[in-house]
């Protein structure tokens, strides 16, 4: 769902926002996903306009990595198995903030700045292998957990500059990018596997 449109001569909005729900063809493979955008725009004049804005998602994906297959072969009854843990993690939750302003100096220079702040908060935990010992035991490894937690600041300055070199047309842009990084990221590499089997048809998926 999303609209847009002037609110008065010197502002405007947009917004836009989207879910998903879903169980899954197998199991552990539900989905749950909110999506946003959101901006409002000034401009007082031809010259001059500031766009403020937020886009976003909270998205909680599947967790299937692979059905094992036995002797080469899929067995069927398997269609609808999913052998990761129970309490089984994909999730990602994003936004980005923006504050742009836009100016034309003159008919031949304009001036662009914009300023950001990103911040993330991923989590996956998950055991990502699984292969036959027998045909009726399966093995099951990869157990992992991240833990991604980011903020960004950042700000890009342009000029761009329009001119003659010579009899030619150029156009000229200049500009300057920084940025500051945190990153606090955790998890249990190197990945060891514990033992873990589990019953092809009853398996008891732990966590």
């Amino acid at each position: 769902f999303g609209s847009r449109g002037p609110i008065n001569e010197e502002l405007a909005y947009s917004f836009y926002i989207d879910g998903e729900r879903a169980d899954g063809y197998r199991d552990g493979t539900d989905l749950n996903r909110h999506n946003y955008s959101a901006a409002l725009s000034y401009q007082p004049s031809e010259r001059l306009k500031a766009t403020f804005s937020v886009d976003g998602g909270i998205n909680d994906a599947p967790r299937y990595f692979g059905t094992p297959l036995f002797n080469g072969k899929l067995d069927k009854k398997l269609l609808r198995s999913n052998f990761n843990v129970k309490d089984s993690v994909v999730s990602y939750d994003d936004r980005i903030w923006r504050a742009k302003f836009e100016a034309q100096l003159s008919d031949d220079i304009r001036l662009t700045s914009e300023t950001y702040h990103i911040t993330t908060d991923r989590h996956w935990r998950n055991a990502e292998a699984a292969s036959y010992n027998s045909a009726s035991e399966i093995k099951r490894g990869d157990f992992l957990e991240i833990l991604h937690d980011q903020t960004q600041t950042g700000s890009r300055v342009d000029l761009a500059i329009n001119g003659k070199l010579g009899t030619l047309n150029s156009h000229t842009t200049v500009g300057i990018d920084w940025y500051k990084t945190r990153l606090l990221h955790g998890n249990n590499s190197p990945y060891r596997s514990p033992v873990s089997t589990v019953n092809p048809y009853y398996p008891d998926l732990g966590y």
